[in-house]
């Protein structure tokens, strides 16, 4: 049986040895890293809230089609018929871009 007085002789051994084998770990490793700092900038949230929100995603070709489908009111899985697509890959880019858009 491992008597206390041993256990404290090594304990700060073991731990020292453990913070090494761990440090050789993450370099080796991308999936073991340590804990990670939170990269939000709260300054960025609070000035887009105040100005109505994130600003919207610029439209990609698919993107400004699909909406000039929808302001002439083409229902999505005719849309979905003319492209060649799925009904729910277009219903992904109409939620994405928040299509049919005003401007």
């Amino acid at each position: 049986m491992i008597s206390q007085e041993k256990v404290v002789l090594y304990q700060d051994l073991y731990k020292a040895a453990w913070d090494k084998q761990n440090g050789i770990d993450r370099g080796k490793s991308s999936k073991i890293k340590g804990p990670q700092r939170n990269y939000h900038n709260r300054e960025i949230h609070i000035a887009n809230g105040k100005l109505g929100g994130a600003p919207r995603l610029k439209l990609s070709q698919e993107g400004g089609t699909i909406d000039r489908m929808l302001k002439k009111d083409i229902l999505i899985p005719d849309i979905a018929l003319l492209l060649g697509k799925k009904v729910k890959d277009i219903v992904q880019i109409v939620n994405r871009f928040k299509l049919p858009r005003k401007d």
